[in-house]
């Protein structure tokens, strides 16, 4: 893809332009924000890469109007106004600093993919083990059917299509409830533990979904740390009897 990038770091900037040229893109560091303004000179890239409080400010709130590509925005992980912003904004997508160059380059390789494929409904999405089929609204889990409700099943996709990302209370009401009049705040809190259990979304299953004290929710993909030399050591000595021991 051709990709702008304008941040107000230029630290920040060389370093999305590097990570994304490694991966394979053309990059190019934008220097000012009136070039956010002109649309001839938007036309050249496939994707922009922008700091939020900077595209704001240069009006570039609809990443979709005629003649602007789609836009993937940079935010603070701690400025929650700017992110209750953006999800209203009807933004393509965005990711909080700092940076992940791994998330960097997944969320990118994501937008090239949808922009390469024609524009048709999707019937299921895939996330590691969970595979939700968006024409009956069902849920397997490694290939197990899980049974939810509506609600639950709405919630659910809600959650892993931000994966990695906090969402507003207000913002969930909005996308699941319709913001329904008088709706206890209890009702999205049980729905939330109803998931944790019928779907496994624990710690040990590679997921935590977890509140966002004053703000909302957020599921988030654990990773695990990777093993010191010795604890790999340990590892393949444990494996290496265990095969002798069992035989092939």
């Amino acid at each position: 893809m051709r990709i702008g990038v304008l941040d107000v770091d230029p630290d920040d900037t060389n370093f999305i332009c590097r990570t994304l040229r490694t991966a394979g893109h053309t990059c190019r560091a934008l220097t000012g924000k009136t070039m956010l303004a002109d649309e001839f000179f938007l036309q050249q890239f496939d994707l922009l890469v922008l700091d939020w409080k900077t595209a704001h400010q240069a009006g570039s709130r609809a990443p979709d109007r005629h003649g602007h590509p789609p836009v993937l925005f940079l935010v603070n992980r701690d400025d929650e106004t700017s992110i209750r912003e953006i999800l209203n904004s009807g933004a393509v997508d965005f990711i909080e600093k700092p940076i992940s160059k791994a998330v960097l380059v997944a969320r990118v390789a994501l937008l090239s993919r949808r922009a390469s494929q024609p524009q048709q409904p999707a019937r299921e999405q895939t996330f590691g083990e969970y595979n939700f089929d968006l024409t009956f609204r069902r849920v397997s889990v490694g290939g197990r059917p899980v049974t939810l409700t509506l609600k639950e099943f709405n919630l659910a996709l809600l959650l892993f299509q931000n994966m990695n990302r906090p969402l507003s209370r207000a913002h969930i009401r909005d996308m699941i409830w319709k913001q329904v009049d008088g709706m206890s705040s209890r009702t999205l809190d049980t729905h939330v533990a109803m998931l944790r259990v019928k779907l496994g979304l624990r710690p040990e299953k590679g997921y935590q979904l977890a509140p966002v004290y004053g703000y909302g929710y957020r599921l988030d993909c654990v990773v695990e740390e990777p093993a010191s030399d010795e604890e790999q050591k340990r590892v393949a000595k444990r494996t290496k009897n265990t095969c002798t021991t069992a035989g092939p």
